[in-house]
C-alpha cells in the first residue's frame, strides 16, 4: 500500500469542503456587493436632492435680483442670503432631505464678468454642505 498520497475518500471529502467554502464565499461576496451598491444609490439619490435645493435657491435669487436691480456694473459682487429670499417670499424654507427637522441655510453669490453668474451655496446641518460654502457669508 502506498501511503505517500491522498486516497480517493480523502480527495472527495476535500473537494466537498472546498465546494462548500466557495459557495459560502460567493454568497457573502454577493451580499456585501449588494449592500455597497444600495448605499451608493442612496447617496446618489440624496446628492440629487441637495442639488435640486441648490437649483431652487439659484432660481429664487435670480428672480429676486432681477426684480430689485435693473442696472449693475462690471464689478458686481452681491451676496443674497437664503433667509432674505424666504422673508421676501421668493423661496420656501429648505429642509434637509435626510432629516425633515433640519432647516438648510445658505446664500447665493452673484458676480458679473461679461455675464451675470449665480453661485448657490447651502448647508444642511452636518449632512451636506456645498463645496466652497463659507459660514461667514451665511448671515
Amino acid at each position: 500500500m502506498n501511503n505517500q498520497g491522498w486516497g480517493l475518500k480523502t480527495m472527495i471529502i476535500f473537494c466537498g469542503v472546498l465546494a462548500i467554502a466557495i459557495v459560502i464565499s460567493g454568497v457573502l461576496a454577493t451580499s456585501i456587493i449588494n449592500r455597497a451598491l444600495n448605499k451608493n444609490k442612496e447617496k446618489l439619490d440624496y446628492t440629487q436632492a441637495y442639488l435640486n435645493r441648490e437649483e431652487a435657491v439659484k432660481v429664487a435669487a435670480t428672480t429676486y435680483f432681477k426684480d430689485k436691480n435693473s442696472e449693475y456694473d462690471e464689478f458686481l459682487f452681491i451676496n443674497i442670503p437664503v433667509n432674505e429670499l424666504i422673508k421676501k417670499d421668493y423661496l420656501e424654507v429648505i429642509k434637509d432631505p435626510q432629516d425633515n427637522t433640519i432647516e438648510c441655510s445658505g446664500y447665493v453669490l452673484i458676480t458679473y464678468k461679461k455675464a451675470l453668474k449665480y453661485d448657490p451655496f447651502i448647508a444642511c446641518g452636518d449632512k451636506y454642505t456645498t463645496a466652497g460654502y463659507s459660514s461667514i457669508l451665511d448671515y
